[in-house]
């Protein structure tokens, strides 16, 4: 009996080896998976600007780098009809053919940019995997934002995944993406979310409230690509950069172009459609300081010559909604009207004296700003 349960029991010395050997096991394949993460990142063929080291401190499991090779198949460059893909140099070799970058809106073909990208209606447009297709310019490019839509007839690889943009927290990382002038290889800049609600005018007049600010500078041939989230989902389209030292870009956010880009598809090109009221977006600190009930909204200052609300609104008060979408500091006034074109009607609900109130209102163009009053927006 003794000699059978000596037998039939393992030595300690054993048992202590092979748990040894498991760990080192263990830590063999965390290393071994470690390098094929790093060159999985390097078979991308794609010129990242800053290491992806970077965002590790975020604790985040996601990468940058798969981020890029999931938005690859969707963003195209945008380039003259007839130069060669391979090299982006026109017939001839002495001009780049590169104009700059898009992102596909739909599976109809349809592309988003901005107008300082097309400035002819002889473009074409090469997919990731090296495909090319002529485009046409779909009727003209918004005035206040500069977007404009292409139509390819070709095959589209995949379809956007779109963000909403108002999720977005400062802080939050964004990439964004560019295209090679020499090779078309995608070009790639990491940062974070440096700023919101974000005023500018964008080549025009008319001010565009509400741009996301980031440090992402725009790389290479940007300007009209998309700008993504670390799941690799569009949450905006680059559409300028900041003339300062800090070299800020600025993002139109994705639920802003998709509107402008289906009332330009609707027929709807030309000046913004607009309720002409002079107005100011409501934040928490302008409601203190104003002694305002509410904490969010558009508050009128003014109603200016030729309203179509003339009839409806007043100074002071307070536009909460139109078409029952919310109006807040993610989703101005001017943001949402961007979706309408003139002679348009909308339900505009707002507050007044603390009585909420609503009424229908036929959309005017967007007026001049010799006709808009300066904003008196307090500060606390």
């Amino acid at each position: 009996m003794d000699s059978h349960n000596t037998h039939a029991t393992p030595p300690r010395t054993e048992i202590s080896f092979t748990r040894t050997t498991v760990i080192l096991l263990l830590l063999s394949s965390l290393f071994v998976g470690a390098v094929a993460g790093a060159g999985s990142a390097l078979l991308l063929g794609r010129s990242i600007s800053r290491p992806v080291t970077r965002v590790a401190s975020s604790g985040t499991s996601s990468s940058p780098a798969l981020a890029v090779q999931r938005a690859d198949p969707v963003t195209v460059a945008i380039t003259a009809v007839g130069a060669d893909a391979a090299t982006a140099v026109a017939p001839g070799g002495s001009t780049r053919a590169l104009l700059g970058t898009g992102v596909v809106l739909d599976r109809e073909g349809h592309i988003l940019t901005t107008r300082t990208v097309v400035d002819t209606n002889q473009v074409q447009v090469v997919f990731s995997d090296g495909r090319t297709a002529v485009a046409t310019v779909v009727g003209k490019a918004d005035s206040a934002t500069g977007l404009v839509v292409l139509q390819v007839g070709a095959t589209i690889p995949q379809q956007p995944v779109f963000a909403r943009s108002a999720r977005l927290r400062a802080g939050d990382f964004l990439v964004s993406l560019g295209t090679s002038m020499r090779t078309l290889d995608r070009t790639v800049d990491v940062g974070i979310v440096a700023g919101l609600s974000h005023k500018a005018t964008l080549g025009t007049r008319q001010e565009v409230d509400n741009l996301i600010r980031t440090d992402a500078a725009a790389p290479e041939g940007a300007i009209g690509g998309p700008v993504i989230n670390l799941k690799g989902e569009v949450v905006g389209i680059s559409v300028g950069e900041v003339a300062s030292q800090d070299g800020w870009a600025l993002i139109l956010p994705a639920e802003t172009a998709r509107s402008i880009a289906k009332r330009i598809l609707s027929g709807g090109t030309g000046p913004q459609a607009s309720l002409r009221v002079s107005t100011v977006t409501i934040t928490p600190q302008l409601a203190k300081a104003e002694g305002l009930s509410q904490q969010s909204g558009a508050l009128v200052n003014a109603v200016l010559p030729r309203s179509p609300a003339a009839k409806v609104l007043r100074p002071r008060d307070i536009i909460y909604s139109i078409q029952g979408r919310a109006v807040d500091e993610r989703h101005t006034l001017n943001s949402l009207l961007a979706a309408y074109r003139p002679g348009q009607r909308v339900n505009v609900q707002f507050f007044r004296n603390g009585l909420v109130n609503e009424g229908t209102v036929v959309l005017a163009t967007e007026p001049s700003p010799a006709e808009t009053p300066v904003s008196s927006e307090a500060t606390p």
